[in-house]
């Protein structure tokens, strides 16, 4: 029965360990993602006003 116990606890904390690898995982591509999009904002914001072609 202590034996039982024992490798419950350990498959358990194996299993926290892998969730806790996954939210980091996830929360790396989220934060990934976020910059990727402020990247592309600042880009943006940097090029000059496009001139509209008047006829």
């Amino acid at each position: 029965m202590h034996l039982t116990v024992n490798l419950l606890v350990q498959n358990s904390n194996s299993l926290l360990e892998d969730l806790r690898g996954l939210n980091q995982l996830k929360d790396n591509i989220i934060q990934s993602k976020i910059d990727t999009l402020k990247n592309e904002e600042a880009i943006k914001d940097q090029r000059p006003p496009q001139k509209k072609s008047g006829k």
